[in-house]
């Protein structure tokens, strides 16, 4: 699976509720009709919303090795990247 767009972050300790709370209201505007309508015509794509329980499961999957960082500290930059 391909991700990308935003990934919303809440810090470590955040209260379950709380997570609970801006789950429910993003999933509630992601999947508004409005939303689809204006993201397409704004886009020219068609969302794709990922929920907050995969995104979760997909930050927890990255790679935490010093190399793998050194990368990602990179995409933020005007660096280029490393060759393959």
């Amino acid at each position: 699976m391909e991700l990308g767009g935003t990934a919303y972050v809440a810090p470590p300790g955040t209260p379950a509720e709380r997570v609970r709370i801006l789950r429910e209201a993003m999933t509630k505007a992601l999947h508004d009709p409005e939303f689809r309508i204006r993201f397409k015509k704004d886009t020219g794509a068609t969302p794709t919303p990922v929920t907050g329980e995969e995104q979760e499961k997909y930050v927890r999957e990255v790679p935490r090795d010093r190399d793998t960082i050194e990368i990602f500290k990179r995409f933020g930059t005007a660096d280029p990247l490393p060759a393959r």
